[in-house]
């Protein structure tokens, strides 16, 4: 009696499926004059940002809705903040140490009861980190060119200045300046 009573809970026991997807983290190749070296708290940091990006609501409930998921709890009147806590849940991100404590990525997972749906949830789910990564890439580059270029803005004019200086002190004393 056990033993069948054991047999049918596991029977009507939903199935549960987990996708999981690595991100690598691949250092710059640029020199680290140019470039700040990042460090394991920088990476730790960028990736907490990103992920409070990713898991808002503004950012689960298309997903929610495109992929029809929880549609249990959202046909039963559920609010969808609490839909969204649900899939929050269902997400893990953790950081990947796998060489000597090194940082070399991060695996995102998520759990679901369709396979196909949870393989494109994980997918749409990376997706949107390498979204959000390259969105901050492209505006911390975007202020390293200005920096830069506002550096060599003035350093032209601190050698225009100079040079007008030498041109004066040239013009100045024409007879006595060695040919």
């Amino acid at each position: 009696a056990i033993a069948c009573s054991t047999a049918w809970v596991v029977y009507r026991l939903p199935d549960i499926y987990e996708s999981s997807t690595l991100i690598v983290v691949t250092p710059s190749t640029l020199p680290t004059s140019v470039v700040p070296t990042v460090t394991e708290d920088t990476i730790t940091r960028q990736l907490s940002g990103i992920t409070q990006v990713v898991t808002s609501r503004s950012s689960l409930e298309p997903l929610v809705v495109r992929f029809d998921l929880y549609r249990t709890e959202r046909s039963r009147g559920e609010p969808m903040e609490n839909v969204i806590d649900l899939m929050r849940r269902d997400i893990k991100v953790e950081v990947n140490t796998s060489r000597n404590e090194i940082t070399n990525g991060f695996n995102i997972t998520y759990r679901g009861r369709d396979p196909k749906t949870t393989q494109a949830v994980t997918a749409a789910l990376a997706s949107k980190y390498i979204d959000e990564q390259t969105k901050s890439t492209i505006n911390s580059t975007t202020s390293a060119k200005q920096f830069i270029e506002n550096q060599a803005r003035q350093a032209k004019d601190e050698l225009d200045a100079i040079d007008l200086k030498r041109l004066d002190f040239m013009q100045q004393n024409v007879g006595n300046l060695p040919t």
